[in-house]
């Protein structure tokens, strides 16, 4: 399965700048099965209890294993930040939740949280907390790409009292 999506994650880095690529209808759920099957592994390993909840679902338009990417990389990051900080009891929260007319993906660390002096510039290219061999600095900034300008939602930052929240929201029609 890792193998299969590894192979669809280079084909959809290929095609992440064709401007004819087609948008499909997709639940957003199944983008967020399809990234947890990728880092479940890595999470497990490392003794990150990874916890889901799911309170609403729905169809959205766009590309749905770039939207998975996009999970993998706030997922990674959250376990990185997880290692680095040496927390004892490691957790990510995942929630799927609806509100009005919008759906959104919360994904919750208890690592810390982000530093104030840089929270505003982790979406900038090249910009990485991490040495040179472990972060190209491009992972959140593709994320941004992906959310905002290939399928016109809306990704954020804040922290909360016990570490960073990230929040993917979308329209629904």
């Amino acid at each position: 399965k890792q193998i299969k999506q590894m192979s669809n994650t280079i084909t959809g880095f290929k095609d992440f700048f064709k401007p004819d690529k087609n948008a499909v209808e997709f639940l957003v759920s199944q983008s967020i099965n399809q990234a947890v099957e990728i880092i479940e592994p890595m999470l497990e390993v490392n003794a990150i209890k990874l916890i889901i909840e799911t309170q609403a679902d729905a169809l959205i338009i766009g590309y749905p294993t770039e939207l998975g990417q996009s999970i993998v990389n706030i997922l990674s990051n959250a376990k990185d930040a997880l290692m680095e900080n040496e927390i004892e009891d490691k957790s990510i929260r995942l929630l799927l939740r609806a509100h009005d007319d919008e759906i959104s993906i919360v994904i919750r660390d208890n690592a810390g949280g982000i530093a104030d002096n840089i929270v505003e510039k982790i979406f900038d290219p090249y910009f990485s907390t991490k040495s040179e061999q472990h972060g190209t600095g491009l992972g959140l900034y593709i994320t941004k790409i992906i959310v905002e300008e290939h399928m016109k939602g809306k990704l954020s930052v804040y922290n909360h009292d016990s570490g960073a929240v990230f929040s993917i929201t979308f329209k629904l029609s």
